[in-house]
């Protein structure tokens, strides 16, 4: 069904079955509606709280958090992407307060239907470069300390350009070490056998992501946010811009990124 849902996806344009079907959502949602209004809110990925309930909560991995755990637990130190691509984020909470500005604002409109793209993309951009930059540093400023207590060592992350070149790196840095590993395990009756199950498991997890990630990881575009603007306006004119603030251009990406988002991390996700 997995395989299926992706195949049937890319036959109409989208990467995977999660896109395919927000997407389904919004076009049932167009044509039931009737006399309704209607009000789409498309967040990118969300990430962990900029400032409510409290800074850096979060349940559950997003995306680039999956490389950025993977990393600070000394599993994974390559995967594939641009540097230069675009990653659009915005903060769990900036998402919350968007939903209740929206419908606030449009409390007493009649009906039409309106998208708002609670988005970085176009005010405050972020690429791929600088995420891996700032969580490479603060991982070997900043050791994640395990379960038995003692600092977790990180490598050099390479950022791969093509699944070509993810392959080519494996084969070069890993294939020949699990050769080595198994032909031990035959002589040394499976001495070996863990050491070779996590090896494999790590090249394999590597691969996975890679393909599951590929669509957002050379990602350019940038999504048209202007009636999210238009909304900041309404929300500031009724002097409500501090307690429901959704405005990209109040983060500021490295510091959120050391001082928030990754402790958050470590936190409640490690």
């Amino acid at each position: 069904m997995r395989v299926l849902g992706i195949e049937r996806a890319k036959m109409h344009g989208w990467p995977n079955p999660y896109t395919f079907t927000k997407a389904m959502g919004e076009m049932l949602l167009g044509h039931l509606k009737e006399d309704l209004q209607l009000i789409i809110l498309r967040p990118t990925v969300i990430l962990s709280t900029y400032k409510e309930p409290f800074p850096g909560w979060i349940e559950g991995m997003r995306t680039t958090d999956t490389f950025i755990v993977g990393y600070g637990k000394g599993k994974q130190t390559i995967t594939m992407g641009d540097k230069e691509s675009i990653i659009d984020m915005i903060p769990a909470d900036m998402v919350v307060n968007s939903i209740i500005a929206a419908m606030v604002a449009h409390r007493n409109r009649s009906s039409h239907t309106t998208v708002y793209h609670i988005s970085s993309s176009r005010s405050n951009q972020l690429n791929m470069g600088d995420i891996v930059q700032v969580f490479v540093d603060h991982f070997k400023k900043n050791p994640w300390i395990d379960e038995r207590g003692k600092p977790v060592k990180v490598k050099k992350f390479h950022l791969l350009d093509s699944m070509a070149s993810l392959h080519k790196y494996i084969a070069i840095h890993y294939k020949s070490l699990l050769m080595i590993i198994k032909l031990a395990n035959l002589i040394l009756c499976q001495y070996f056998k863990t050491l070779h199950s996590n090896l494999e498991r790590k090249i394999n997890r590597a691969i996975r992501l890679a393909e599951l990630y590929k669509p957002y990881l050379f990602f350019k575009g940038i999504f048209n946010d202007s009636n999210v603007e238009m909304l900041q306006m309404i929300t500031r004119e009724s002097n409500a811009d501090d307690t429901f603030n959704f405005d990209p251009t109040t983060i500021q990406w490295e510091q959120y990124f050391k001082e928030i988002h990754i402790p958050g991390l470590v936190k409640y996700i490690f």
